[in-house]
């Protein structure tokens, strides 16, 4: 069974929001973290 991580980073602003994707990115393509399934806003 596959390990997932839930990730609610809450009211943020477009950029900031985007940061977080890029970073999530990064590190999942590195092997850093497992899946991930991440709960936004746009504040």
């Amino acid at each position: 069974m596959e390990t997932w991580r839930l990730v609610d980073t809450g009211s943020r602003s477009g950029a900031e929001n985007m940061a977080i994707d890029e970073a999530l990115l990064e590190w999942k393509a590195a092997g850093r973290i497992p899946h991930t399934l991440r709960f936004l806003q746009f504040s």
